[in-house]
């Protein structure tokens, strides 16, 4: 196989307090899936 290097910039990548509903698809309601979710992607790290 032939390796192609990309090149990258790395990033950090944080959120706070993010929210997510869904329609529910048997009912006339929302679904809370996410509710105030905070934390950090940092980059090189798992």
């Amino acid at each position: 196989r032939r390796r192609v290097n990309v090149p990258f910039k790395p990033v950090t990548l944080s959120f706070a307090d993010v929210c997510y509903e869904v329609k529910a698809s048997t009912k006339n309601e929302t679904l809370k899936l996410l509710n105030g979710v905070n934390g950090i992607f940092r980059s090189g790290r798992m």
